[in-house]
């Protein structure tokens, strides 16, 4: 009989482990939309998730492996963990700080007339009603 208790709680656990963490400013403010990336080294399986209102993401039953994780939010700098390692049965937390990008823009508008269509060969001319007379 105890056997058969023991046998059951061995089927029960799960060997698959989990990423969790909050995602984070500068300032220490929550990024609220924060794209997390989470890439298997060994098999690469992409697992994406955002980060919810308070700024935590959850990545939960990974498979044991060694990962890549990627952040990314709109006005911040791209942030790269490589080598984040998930045991079975464990809960690795990763809290993850990024800073502001760089925001440039160039606009560059340039206005010529073309001297020469060189795109269509037909020619025209208007005539108006007094060089008909």
């Amino acid at each position: 009989m105890v056997l058969l208790v023991m046998v059951g709680t061995l089927a029960a656990q799960d060997p698959r482990g989990s990423i969790i963490g909050r995602v984070v400013d500068g300032s220490g403010a929550p990024v609220v939309g924060a794209t997390i990336k989470i890439t298997s080294t060994t098999t690469g399986v992409v697992i994406s998730t955002p980060s919810n209102e308070t700024g935590d993401y959850r990545a939960l039953y990974l498979i044991p492996a060694i990962y890549n994780v990627e952040v990314e939010a709109a006005g911040f700098s791209k942030l790269s963990r490589p080598g984040v390692q998930v045991r079975t049965t464990e809960t690795v937390t990763l809290d993850l700080e990024l800073k502001v990008g760089q925001v440039s823009e160039t606009v560059e508008v340039k206005a010529e007339t073309p001297l020469l269509n060189s795109a269509d060969v037909s020619l025209g001319q208007v005539i108006d009603q007094r060089r008909i007379e």
